[in-house]
């Protein structure tokens, strides 16, 4: 997976249901940025089956850090703990 020319967007931090969203600034990416991680994500088939929303959650860890936003101010939609980002 990689996002080519997201170069300006932008990204606000916490939960939208949260006060804290609507007084957090949003970050922007630099200009000629292209997001692309050091490796592929892998999900085998079975941990696709069961538990998608942490395979999405290793997905949007990384997007956040991207942006230099910390994991606590993911949103959090109850999803299970992913694994740890050493090795994406």
């Amino acid at each position: 997976m990689s996002m080519v020319g997201v170069s300006g967007l932008t990204l606000r931090p916490y939960d939208p249901q949260l006060p804290g969203y609507r007084f957090a600034t949003p970050k922007a990416l630099g200009s000629e940025v292209d997001l692309a991680p050091p490796r592929p994500f892998v999900f085998d088939r079975r941990e696709l089956l069961n538990t998608p929303d942490r395979c999405a959650r290793r997905i949007y860890r990384w997007v956040y850090q991207a942006y230099g936003l910390r994991e606590d101010v993911i949103p959090d939609w109850r999803w299970g703990a992913a694994p740890a980002l050493d090795g994406v």
